[in-house]
């Protein structure tokens, strides 16, 4: 199984999106849409 370490640095912002994706039961399947959201979008924006 391949994975990415992504670490969280204690200022606001981080210590938000980590307490999010923390509290959700499927944190894999949170972050995986959220990446496939995040290329979506960066593709429109290259039209």
């Amino acid at each position: 199984m391949a994975t990415i370490n992504v670490s969280f640095k204690k200022t606001s912002r981080d210590m938000k999106l980590f307490t999010f994706v923390n509290a959700l039961e499927e944190k894999s399947d949170f972050i995986k849409d959220a990446i496939e959201h995040y290329i979506d979008y960066l593709e429109k924006e290259k039209k």
